[in-house]
Parts: structure tokens; C-alpha cells; sequence
């Protein structure tokens, strides 16, 4: 496996465990600020046999496939370094656009993840963000269903 691009200083796009405040208190010790966002042309399904999800591009024509997730961007080198290595090596660490949602409140981040995935016209036209992000590079092991937070 090539080594992951840098985290430290750079957004990072979050979509399944890491939503969860309870996780980033146990692997960071603290809440990193995020912000709501939206990725277009992926899918987040369950993974087979297990309680986190894969995030995977959709191949072909656009079918208006969403994830919902947030932005990270006030990650320090550590804490970049922790969440490369509890994103194990079926994840690549690639480059994405999101789109960030304003009007959002945040404050019960699980809540964001858990909203239908239609986003409305509105949330689709805000400002786009370069983020890196966990793609799951197992596509035989990603089930049809798709992942939301419990």
C-alpha cells in the first residue's frame, strides 16, 4: 500500500464511526470542530459481516447518489495519524469534493448522518471544500444495503 497523504491542517471528509461523538472522544479526547457536508457521486454501504460502513464511488452515469457526512478540518498531525490507523488498510485516503451545508445545526452530529440521504436543491448548491477521505477499496465485500448510523 502507497503511504496516505497528510491529514495534519487538511479537511478530511467523515462518514460512518467517526460521526460518532462517543469515538472521537475515546480515540481523540476531544470533539474536532466539523461541518456538515454532502459527497456526490458516492455510496456508503454496510461492509459484510461488520458495523461500519465503506465509502465507494458509483461507476457509471450520475444517479443521484449522496452520502451525507461532515467536514473535519481542524485536525492536528496526531490526531490525523490516529485516524489513519483506525481506518485500516482496505481504506485509500483519496482526495474529494464535498459540499458544505450551511444552515445546519450541529450540535447532535449522529443526527446529520441519520437524516433521509435526498439532500434538497438548496443544500446542493453550497460551497465546495477539498477533503480527503476513506475510500474502501474492497468492493466484493460491500453489501447492497446502505450504512446509517444507529
Amino acid at each position: 500500500m502507497a503511504p496516505r497523504p497528510l491529514s495534519a491542517g487538511r479537511p478530511v471528509f467523515i462518514y460512518g464511526s467517526l460521526m460518532y461523538e462517543s469515538v472521537l472522544k475515546v480515540l481523540l479526547g476531544r470533539i474536532p470542530k466539523a461541518r456538515p457536508a454532502l459527497l456526490q457521486g458516492y455510496v456508503r454501504r454496510r461492509i459484510k459481516g461488520e458495523r461500519f460502513p465503506g465509502l465507494s464511488p458509483v461507476s457509471g452515469a450520475d444517479d443521484g447518489s449522496v452520502v451525507r457526512g461532515l467536514v473535519m478540518d481542524d485536525l492536528t498531525a496526531r490526531e490525523a495519524a490516529i485516524f489513519d490507523e483506525f481506518e485500516d488498510d482496505e481504506y485509500d485516503k483519496e482526495p474529494v469534493t464535498a459540499i458544505l451545508v450551511s444552515g445546519v445545526e450541529c450540535d447532535n452530529v449522529l443526527a446529520w448522518g441519520q437524516t433521509p440521504p435526498k439532500p434538497t436543491d438548496a443544500q446542493l448548491e453550497g460551497n465546495s471544500i477539498t477533503a480527503l477521505a476513506y475510500i474502501w477499496t474492497d468492493l466484493d465485500k460491500l453489501d447492497d444495503v446502505n450504512w446509517l448510523p444507529e
